[in-house]
Order: structure tokens, then C-alpha cells, then sequence
């Protein structure tokens, strides 16, 4: 090798050890940044995070856990941005200010959040881990959705509780009226989640027409797949002649709250999202 391309090669050579060396130098540069930003978010410190992070006034609380040596710092095809991971699942991309500071702007896996909203948010497709921190806080504020899962949920114990007949006792006359109930789902029912009304109707006799009289059901708890007698009160009622002279009425309605209706009897497809969208 001549002298001249002995000089190109040692200058390309340096040339090179100075670029991996300004891209260490940096990268080091925004691990320390990282790892004081992080302390931070781990200690819920919003207002000393403003500065850096303008988002974080979106946020009601920020939770992280995390190990200083867990810190990735990576590169982006953006001169003086970066992509840095935190562990458990939280990441933020860091940019060179033009003071020589750093700004974080997205931001996923800081702002805590209600650990049995977000299962049910992942498991309806509401909201996906590839959001940021932003666009989930976006898309968890329409409440509205809460409300359709509910009527979802509605929908399905109207099919799975249901009045299957009436039945009663009969010696010299009508002793005792029962509805009929069956359970069809896989969990639990509380006699505190339901109510039913039931309507005695007398078929006209002798006597001429009677109202429907309303009589006071007393639910129980049902079991999964149980089906259940439920004795209906009816207080004075005329006596019929025959069992061929009644019918029953009953009508059943879920006194449950929205949060327990959701919790214990929807079953989510992953699509119900979707769906919501489709309707508004």
C-alpha cells in the first residue's frame, strides 16, 4: 500500500471512530436522561416532569417500575430522536431540544390506570398496546362504550335467565303459585341481581272478569344451570274452580349495577369495540 492510501485509510479509520463515538456519547447522554426521567415517573413527581414532558398533564397519576440497568437505548432514522425502553412494557421517544437538552414526546406504559378497566379495555379491542399513553387516555374517556357493554350484558342474562313456566299446588283449591326459573349461565346469580313480577290472570267464570292481580315473587340465589321454583304471593284472590282456570305472567328484571352487571356476566368476542364504532 503506497503512502497515499496509507493516509485515506487512517483518516476514514478515524473518521469512523469518531462517528461511533459521537453515537455512544449521545446514547449515553440520553440513558442518563432516561434514568433521571424514569426515577421521576416511579415517583409520581408530575410537575418536576412539565418541562421535559408536556403531556404528562394529561396524566392523573404515572406508575413505573423499573431497573436502571434495563434501560435500551436505541436509535431512529430521525437524526436526534430516540426510542427508549424502560422494561415492563414502557417505552418513550426521547428528542434532542435545541438547546441541548431532551423532550419526551410519545410515551407508553407511565400513566397508571385501573388494572380491571384496562383488562376489560384489551379484551373488547377498546383499547391495544401499540397505543401511546395519549391515545389510550383518548379513547378510555368515552364512557358511552361502558354503557353498550352493559347493554350487552343485559342482552345476555335476558337470554340465560328466563322464565321457563309456573306451577302450582292444588288440594280443595289453589294453595300455592310458583314461577319457574333456570339459570343457563356458568356463574353464580344473587337474588340481589334480579327481581320478577308476576301477574295472576283468572279465566272468566260464573262470576264475570277478574283483573290480572300482581303478586310479590321471592328470589333466591341461583346456582350455574340451576333451574329453581320461586313461590309467587299473591294475598285475596278469588278461587278458581280448576288449574285449566289460571295463567301466570312473569316478567323478570336485572336490578344489578352496571360495574357488577359487566363483571360477572359479560363475555367478551375482542370486537365489541368495533361494533360501538359502527353504531355512532
Amino acid at each position: 500500500m503506497n503512502k497515499t492510501n496509507m493516509a485515506l485509510g487512517g483518516l476514514l479509520m478515524a473518521g469512523t471512530v469518531m462517528l461511533f463515538s459521537c453515537v455512544d456519547k449521545a446514547q449515553e447522554q440520553v440513558k442518563e436522561f432516561a434514568s433521571d426521567f424514569a426515577t421521576k415517573v416511579s415517583n409520581n413527581q408530575k410537575d418536576s416532569l412539565m418541562k421535559v414532558w408536556p403531556d404528562v398533564v394529561k396524566a392523573d397519576s404515572l406508575a413505573l417500575s423499573f431497573n436502571p440497568d434495563s434501560i435500551v437505548v436505541e436509535e431512529t432514522e430521525t437524526s436526534g430522536k430516540f426510542k427508549v425502553y424502560l422494561g415492563q412494557g414502557a417505552d418513550i421517544m426521547v428528542n434532542k431540544a435545541e438547546d441541548g437538552g431532551f423532550i419526551v414526546t410519545d410515551t407508553r406504559g407511565l400513566f397508571a390506570r385501573d388494572a380491571k378497566l384496562m383488562e376489560l379495555a384489551k379484551a373488547t379491542g377498546w383499547v391495544t398496546d401499540k397505543m401511546t399513553d395519549v391515545q389510550m387516555t383518548e379513547c378510555l374517556s368515552d364512557t358511552m362504550f361502558v354503557s353498550f357493554l352493559a347493554q350487552k350484558a343485559k342482552e345476555y342474562l335476558g337470554n340465560n335467565i328466563v322464565v321457563k313456566g309456573w306451577d302450582c299446588t292444588w288440594s280443595f283449591g289453589l294453595e300455592d303459585l310458583f314461577v319457574i326459573v333456570e339459570n343457563k349461565t356458568d356463574v353464580d346469580v344473587s337474588a340481589n341481581d334480579y327481581s320478577i313480577e308476576s301477574w295472576l290472570h283468572l279465566k272468566p267464570n260464573n262470576w264475570g272478569n277478574y283483573p290480572p292481580m300482581r303478586g310479590h315473587v321471592s328470589v333466591s340465589d341461583l346456582k350455574p344451570h340451576e333451574t329453581k321454583k320461586l313461590k309467587i304471593n299473591m294475598g285475596e284472590y278469588p278461587d278458581p274452580e280448576s288449574k285449566s282456570d289460571i295463567d301466570v305472567k312473569s316478567k323478570i328484571n336485572f336490578t344489578i349495577a352496571y360495574e357488577d352487571l359487566i363483571k360477572k356476566f359479560f363475555r367478551p368476542t375482542g370486537d365489541e369495540y368495533k361494533e360501538y364504532k359502527a353504531l355512532i
